[in-house]
């Protein structure tokens, strides 16, 4: 039987042609190793190991993970185990997952931060 996070997922438009994606999630342990898990429309699944920075950020370089027709692709954080998601806050609301809908924006900036500036 397989889990399904049934937590709230923060949705963001992106440029397919980002060539990296910048998350800041403060919530997320400083110099900590995670596994951030990409699952495409399609059901695939690619797992991105990475290790926060001093500002609870990291990056994921565009290494053919995603295109202006990639769509929507459901994003996770594990940190300890591959049971639960760790949950993290966009403008005073929690979620357990994102979506990221890879579409075709023009943009001139390369680099996408996710999850966009709260309104004040």
């Amino acid at each position: 039987m397989a889990l399904i996070n049934c937590g709230l997922s923060y949705n963001q438009d992106i440029s397919g042609c980002a060539e990296d994606l910048e998350f800041t999630l403060p919530e997320l342990d400083v110099e900590a190793p995670y596994v951030i898990k990409f699952t495409y429309p399609n059901g695939f699944k690619v797992n991105h190991s990475i290790v926060t920075d001093e500002n609870s950020s990291f990056t994921i370089a565009n290494e053919g993970w995603w295109n202006t027709g990639t769509g929507p692709v459901v994003v996770e954080v594990y940190k300890a185990n591959f049971c639960n998601p760790d949950p993290f806050v966009v403008c005073d609301v929690t979620y357990t997952s994102m979506t990221l809908n890879f579409t075709n924006i023009e943009t001139d900036d390369t680099t996408a931060t996710i999850p966009c500036t709260c309104p004040e």
